[in-house]
């Protein structure tokens, strides 16, 4: 029988380690899930254990490879991941401590001492992000100080995607998407920021060496390949954060294309002509980052950070059985909730924003409201809040009102909420026809590096990537229209106020 060459992208996310596997035009051929393994220690505190990772990973790969036919053989392997989320490593390879979780807001305080050295205008000078505690750097000044053992064992920091790549073939490096959420990458330099590492007071040689996303870092060791069931032949490759090798796989990374990517958080990015040189966006919130594969391609990206949490929190409080219960409650709610509005900010929020910590926050209720109300307030105000991100980010420099917002990601299977987003947008929003964009994108990013596509658009275009446009509901788009711009958007500043007081 001839083999035929399977592409696996990797997906480790917030609520589930993914490994999917395709064939060479983007066929899904097979995939493996996990939960993601996270120890919550107190409220907003959060860690996952490597070797924890590890064996979910382990276990996601191995799931997939048994939905392979017999010809099957895994030619390339890369990983996709959240994007704040580091472990230390020591010279064994060993790691020295857990790796905070992207969220926790443990790191405040580093962050504002950081800041208040700095400041932010320089910051975002350096590194085209705002001034908040969720990036890596911040991380690894937390462990030097609360943690100094594991600190002084650790030889390199290696974001989770990165330790995948590592566990699996040997080799330490990092593309720079994730490095752009390390807050110590020089974003138009390229390179690793020596003015932001001595500032931090942080060791220069953790930071690792830093590859194209595509790049072939080296095969699966004899060790992984017993461990996982993949050839000691499979290519790895550099990989990248979760939102941009889905907005690579959506074909977001041209004009006019606004990627709106769902999960457990919520990310909205543009692409951008070249590194910017005004950074005043980041004073509201906005983060910039880049993609580098045969070119850099820069973009902008901001999101609600609690957007699936949003839903899944829903579920809980109102005791629901999960989503798509919550969807079926909500419809039995006419639009506009009854009067209920819900500012979907339970950790952060939204950009623009002067403070990103927040609270949540329900207004309109009365004696009427009822179940379904609240359950499709949730909704509506997940799209409300998209739609102001999005109109916001249109008009800062480089920006531009887009032609077409793809969404990719879990929640794109809620249809009342697809819908609800389709109604208020100006332009058509188009469903990525691959739920699993983030895995595909890393399969792209595989494909380069085992030599399948001469270069990451070939992939692309091989993958063929479709998607359906979400039909416009001309009434509902009537009512939702009246409702954000006459009264959610004039009630959007003293919502997050409010926020902020109870934060």
């Amino acid at each position: 029988m001839a083999e035929r060459p399977v592409l696996m992208g990797l997906d480790l996310g917030t609520s589930s380690i993914r490994a999917l596997a395709f064939d060479e035009s983007g066929s899904t051929l097979a995939e493996g899930s996990v939960p993601t393994p996270v120890r919550k220690t107190g409220e907003d505190y959060a860690h996952y254990e490597p070797d924890e990772t590890w064996q979910a990973v382990v276990q996601a790969i191995r799931s997939a490879l048994a939905g392979l036919a017999p010809g099957d053989r895994v030619a390339g392997i890369a990983a996709a991941s959240i994007g704040e989320s580091a472990v230390p490593v020591d010279a064994d390879g060993r790691p020295t401590h857990p790796a905070i979780a992207w969220f926790d807001k443990r790191t405040e305080p580093q962050c504002r001492a950081l800041a208040e050295m700095i400041g932010g205008q320089e910051m975002a000078a350096i590194t085209g992000l705002s001034v908040e505690p969720i990036f890596g750097i911040f991380k690894m000044k937390w462990i030097q100080e609360n943690a100094p053992d594991a600190y002084d064992r650790a030889r390199t920091w290696l974001n989770m995607a990165d330790y995948a790549a590592y566990r699996l073939c040997g080799v330490v490096a990092t593309d720079y998407s994730l490095a752009s959420r390390t807050y110590a990458l020089d974003l138009a330099r390229l390179e690793w920021s020596e003015a932001m590492i001595e500032a931090a007071g942080v060791d220069a040689n953790l930071f690792p060496p830093l590859r194209p996303s595509g790049a072939a870092l080296g095969t699966v060791t004899a060790e992984a390949a017993a461990l996982t069931g993949l050839p000691e032949t499979c290519v790895v490759a550099a990989g990248g954060h979760d939102h941009i090798c889905g907005s690579l796989a959506a074909g977001a990374f041209h004009e006019g294309v606004t990627l709106n990517s769902m999960g457990s958080a919520e990310n909205v990015l543009n692409v951008l002509e070249a590194c910017p040189r005004d950074f005043d966006a980041t004073a509201l919130g906005f983060d910039h980052g880049v993609l580098v594969t045969e070119a850099a391609h820069y973009f902008r990206l901001a999101g609600c950070r609690t957007s699936g949490v949003s839903v899944q929190w829903g579920t809980e409080l109102f005791g629901v059985t999960g989503p798509d219960e919550l969807a079926r409650l909500a419809a039995q709610a006419p639009p506009g909730s009854s009067g209920v509005r819900y500012l979907p900010h339970l950790r952060f929020a939204t950009p623009p924003c002067v403070t990103k910590p927040a609270t949540g926050v329900f207004w309109g209720l009365s004696p009427d409201v009822t179940k379904a109300d609240m359950c499709r307030a949730i909704l509506e105000g997940l799209a409300f809040d998209t739609q102001r991100l999005i109109d916001a980010m249109a008009d800062l420099p480089g920006g531009s009102r887009p032609t077409e917002i793809r969404a990719i990601g879990g929640s794109i299977r809620n249809d009342l909420l697809m819908t609800m987003k389709a109604a208020v947008a100006p332009c058509p929003t188009v469903v990525v026809s691959q739920p699993e964009a983030v895995s595909q994108g890393a399969a792209i990013l595989a494909g380069v590096a085992a030599g399948l596509y001469r270069d990451a658009e070939s992939g692309v275009e091989a993958m063929s990537v479709e998607g359906r446009e979400v039909p416009r509901d001309p009434a509902l788009a009537e009512i939702y229209g009246r409702l954000y711009r006459d009264e959610v958007l004039e009630q959007y500043d003293r919502a997050m106020a409010l926020s902020r007081d109870f934060s």
